[in-house]
C-alpha cells in the first residue's frame, strides 16, 4: 500500500483481467491522470494503449441531476464502439428519455428498472428485478453507479456469484454538509459495502485519496476514472478555444474554485 495514489501505477500492476477498471479507463479516454510527487499536484498524462477482447458488462445507474448519467452514457458509447457488449439497467423515474439516449449510444440492451432516490419499500422490488437480470448472465463484470444502485446492485451481484463488481459513487454522501449522526450513518454504510466491491472506481484522484485515508479500501482496490468532457474540434479539425459555463451546487465536494485555475 502506498501513501499516494497513482492511477498509472495501479494499472501497470493490475493483472490482465478482461474487465479491469483501469483498462476501461484507458479505453474510454486517451488521457488519464498522474500524481506528481515533486510538485504535489495531479498532472495529465497519456494512458498506455490496452487491447481488450470483447467483454459483456452490465452497468446499473439511477440518472439524477448530477453527472453520473452523462458519465455512463459516454462509457457506453466508447466501449460499444470498441466491440464490447454493454447492457444498462437504468431507472426511468427521473428522466425516461435517458433510456433512449443509452440505446442510441450503443447499449446492446437497456433494462428499465425503477429505483427510488430515497429509501422506500419499492427498493425490495428493485432488488428482485436486478437479481433476475443479473441471473441471466454470465457477466464479465457488473458496474454500479451512485449510492442506491451501488447498494442494491452490489448485493445482488455478489449473491449471484459475479466475480468482478465495480462501484462508482459519483460523490459520497458523507462529504456533504450533514449532521454528525447522518454522516456517521452514511460513512458506516459505505464501509459495510466496501467488502462487496472488487474495485472502487473514483471520479477524481482526490476522492481516491480520501477513501484510502478513511480506510474504506486499500490502494490496490482503488482506481481513478476521472470525469471528463468529450474533445471539441474546430471546423478545420484542430482544437479550438472554449467558452465554459459551469452550473451546479456550490458544495465543497464539487471544488468549484479549481475550475478557473487551468485558465488563469
Amino acid at each position: 500500500e502506498r501513501d499516494v495514489l497513482d492511477p498509472l501505477e495501479v494499472g501497470s500492476r493490475t493483472s490482465c483481467t478482461l474487465s479491469s477498471p483501469f483498462q476501461t479507463a484507458s479505453i474510454s479516454s486517451p488521457w488519464s491522470t498522474r500524481w506528481n510527487r515533486s510538485r504535489r499536484r495531479v498532472v495529465p498524462c497519456r494512458a498506455p494503449s490496452v487491447y481488450l477482447p470483447p467483454v459483456r458488462l452490465l452497468q446499473i445507474v439511477r440518472p439524477g441531476t448530477g453527472g453520473a448519467a452523462r458519465h455512463v452514457e459516454i462509457l457506453v458509447r466508447l466501449l460499444a464502439a470498441r466491440g464490447h457488449e454493454i447492457d444498462v439497467a437504468a431507472s426511468p423515474l427521473e428522466d425516461p428519455a435517458y433510456l433512449d439516449q443509452l440505446a442510441a449510444a450503443g447499449a446492446a440492451r437497456v433494462h428499465s428498472i425503477p429505483i427510488e432516490r430515497s429509501p422506500a419499500p419499492a427498493d425490495a422490488v428493485a432488488f428482485v428485478r436486478l437479481a433476475r437480470l443479473i441471473a441471466r448472465g454470465p457477466w464479465d463484470a457488473v458496474h454500479c453507479h451512485t449510492s442506491k444502485p451501488g447498494l442494491l446492485g452490489r448485493l445482488a451481484a455478489r449473491a449471484l456469484g459475479v466475480r468482478r463488481v465495480f462501484y462508482t459513487a459519483h460523490g459520497f454522501y458523507f462529504n456533504y454538509p450533514l449532521s454528525a449522526a447522518r454522516r456517521f450513518i452514511y460513512l458506516g454504510l459505505e464501509r459495510a459495502r466496501a467488502p462487496l466491491t472488487t474495485r472502487l472506481v473514483c471520479v477524481s484522484p482526490q476522492e481516491g485519496r480520501q477513501l484510502r485515508e478513511l480506510g474504506l479500501a486499500p490502494a490496490r482496490r482503488i482506481t481513478v476514472l476521472a470525469n471528463c468532457v468529450e474533445p471539441v474540434q474546430a471546423a478545420n479539425g484542430g482544437p479550438r478555444d472554449l467558452d465554459v459555463l459551469w452550473v451546479g451546487r456550490l458544495d465543497p465536494p464539487n471544488r468549484t474554485a479549481i475550475i478557473g485555475s487551468p485558465c488563469a
